[in-house]
């Protein structure tokens, strides 16, 4: 699987925030093609609209323990996304996609957030995580590259260890590995 970080929303504006939620959770992009049902789940949010989503995300952050400056991001919106490979397995197997995106929740923060898997035409399947910057106890959940690498590699570990049967959605990491398969330069004297 592939996990990237979006660039946050950086805006205090609702509207804003509100376009991004609406975007991540819009019905025809949730709409599985094989029986139409989506696959969502979010922590520490009440109801089943993005409205009160942006209130309750606003109102966690206002509790921020931490500094407060301009350019600080509000929301953070994050995406995994798998293999075309491994798309008919997930098709069939609406449950581990649920659990990896509990798993990737839970993990991740303890801010309030949402995950909603994408079927779109074309794309191979990915989930959409949106969350606030802020976790629920004040502090921020902002991951440096380092926290952020090793993250990714806590999930990959989970869903290798978790689902084996994906494993056309493993990514080969490492900078060593590519520079193993090229041949030797030959020097010339």
């Amino acid at each position: 699987m592939i996990i990237k970080t979006i660039k946050g929303h950086k805006s205090r504006n609702p509207s804003k925030i509100l376009k991004l939620l609406r975007y991540i959770h819009n019905e025809e992009k949730m709409a599985s093609p094989t029986d139409g049902k989506s696959c969502f789940s979010k922590q520490f949010l009440r109801g089943f609209d993005a409205e009160p989503w942006v209130n309750q995300i606003l109102e966690c952050d206002k509790a921020k323990t931490y500094n407060n400056h301009i350019n600080r991001v509000i929301v953070r919106h994050e995406v995994c996304s798998f293999s075309r490979e491994s798309s008919s397995y997930l098709l069939r197997n609406r449950n581990v996609l649920k659990e990896i995106q509990r798993e990737y929740l839970k993990r991740r923060s303890s801010a309030p957030g949402i995950a909603v898997v994408h079927y779109e035409e074309g794309k191979q399947i990915h989930i959409h995580f949106a969350f606030g910057a802020t976790n629920i106890d004040g502090t921020s959940n902002r991951l440096n590259n380092k926290q952020f690498k090793e993250f990714k590699h806590q999930i990959e570990s989970f869903q290798r260890s978790r689902y084996p049967e994906l494993h056309h959605s493993e990514i080969e990491h490492g900078y060593r590995k590519k520079k193993a398969e090229q041949e030797p330069i030959k020097r010339l004297k």
